[in-house]
């Protein structure tokens, strides 16, 4: 199997996340051709990114936040076989479209896990798992979030970062992923990547002026009712056995403990 060059870019104002990211991309992607790409001086994560597509000689791009570790050895195979059938992929996102965040749609329309892992609290890794529809890749997806972000460099060229109504912190990964989406590219969401998160990625639901240029640009300004983000929750202490519950069964066994959790919602 022909090896593809992946650009690996990363935007970071703090050189103890950019070392750890380096030391772990470095060892999952060592036996492909790579590139990391480091912003320090990003302007917003769209401004960027944008910058960073400039100076990427890759053909499928990672965009990746400092904050996240990839736990799968066989992550490099993994996508360079999947981005042969998709056009743009992530690790968290939904199927349906209904406000200014990923995570505010209804089950079963959710899709993916993260575990999670805040510095100062309980050395305890909490996975959470909204769901999932087909294993290992959920397609029909309208909506990513950030965490991490995988396309091909001409779709990303093609669709842009919208630097200028995404100016900030908040919605530049719903914005480009619903542009890819409508442009009829095909997005999905990997269920089978096991990964770390060093914070929540359900973010404050007042996205402010943000929300509003989402809204219009995507949604004709209708602002839709929010949906309750089901999820599905395990605690535990230990890597080795978070790393074991990241399998099919696992989410299978959550999603249909999700649709019970719906049906008494909507009893």
């Amino acid at each position: 199997m022909k090896s593809s060059h992946f650009s690996l870019v990363l935007l970071s104002r703090r050189p103890w996340k950019l070392a750890q990211a380096y030391v772990v991309w470095e060892r999952l992607l060592f036996d492909v051709p790579h590139e990391i790409i480091v912003i320090h001086d990003a302007a917003s994560f769209a401004e960027g990114y944008n910058r960073a597509l400039t100076q990427s000689r890759g053909d499928i791009i990672l965009f990746v936040q400092d904050d996240v570790t990839i736990l799968d050895p066989g992550f490099a195979k993994k996508i360079t076989r999947r981005m042969r059938d998709w056009d743009l992929l992530g690790l968290l996102g939904a199927q349906k479209l209904t406000d200014a965040a990923w995570y505010a749609a209804d089950w079963p329309q959710l899709q993916g896990a993260v575990a999670t892992w805040s510095p100062g609290t309980a050395q305890t890794f909490t996975l959470d798992i909204f769901g999932m529809t087909d294993w290992p890749v959920t397609g029909g997806i309208r909506v990513l979030d950030g965490t991490c972000i995988i396309t091909h460099r001409d779709v990303a060229r093609i669709i842009g970062f919208d630097a200028a109504a995404f100016d900030g912190p908040l919605l530049w990964d719903c914005d480009f992923s619903s542009s890819v989406a409508k442009a009829q590219y095909k997005v999905g969401v990997c269920c089978d990547i096991p990964f770390i998160s060093a914070s929540s990625r359900i973010h404050p639901t007042n996205t402010g002026i943000y929300g509003e240029r989402f809204l219009a640009k995507h949604l004709g300004g209708r602002k839709q009712p929010f949906g309750i983000p089901l999820v599905r929750s395990v605690e535990t202490p230990d890597l080795k056995n978070l790393f074991a519950l990241w399998n099919e069964a696992t989410f299978r066994r959550a999603t249909i403990g999700l649709a019970r959790n719906a049906c008494s919602l909507a009893a």
